[in-house]
């Protein structure tokens, strides 16, 4: 399902998949195993060089919106969390990043209308730091979550803002030079 409608969100496909398949004692496979399933499939129908050439496409897009937010909000450090900072870029892509300080979210929204992309929506995530300010806005198919976030310590960098469980979590600079060396570090 994810193959043929990309745009489809992975809980949306289990809800579907779990509608029309058998009731008694199925077990729902987990988000991590259809992924790994999106990407075999991936990698099947594209070959390896389209499927690489794809997923150089797809984080260079992201990166650019990355860097336009970068740019706009002067944020004193940005980290990209969950799927996108381990380079697991198939299916429907949400990418989660934290600003650290910086221009106001309402400014920065602004900015961002100005600069080209539509319908920025302010919001608040109500984590375990308390109320944070969130931009949520979508560009070229890919749904960005930026959470202003204070400084946090250490310890605290590599977890969930929610659950407080352990996530992966990479700077900018860290997602461009690993998935990418080629890309440049230079900034708009």
């Amino acid at each position: 399902m994810l193959l043929r409608a990309p745009e489809t969100d992975v809980e949306a496909a289990l809800d579907a998949v779990g509608a029309v398949g058998p009731s008694g004692g199925s077990i729902r496979p987990t988000r991590g195993l259809v992924y790994r399933h999106l990407e075999a499939m991936l990698q099947e129908s594209l070959g390896a060089t389209g499927y690489e050439a794809a997923r150089r496409e797809r984080i260079a897009a992201i990166l650019e919106v990355l860097d336009l937010v970068w740019f706009l909000g002067a944020p004193q450090s940005m980290d990209v969390a969950g799927r996108t900072a381990l380079g697991q870029l198939e299916g429907l892509a949400l990418v989660f990043a934290r600003v650290h300080e910086g221009a106001s979210p309402a400014l920065v929204a602004g900015e961002l209308e100005a600069n080209g992309i539509p319908e920025v929506l302010l919001s608040t995530a109500h984590t375990r730091f308390g109320a944070l300010p969130r931009l949520v806005f979508d560009s070229d198919g890919v749904r960005f979550v930026i959470t202003c976030c204070p400084r946090l310590p250490a310890a605290e960098r590599a977890r969930c803002l929610f659950t407080g469980r352990p996530i992966e979590v990479r700077s900018l600079e860290s997602l461009r030079s690993g998935l990418d060396p080629d890309l440049s570090p230079d900034r708009p």
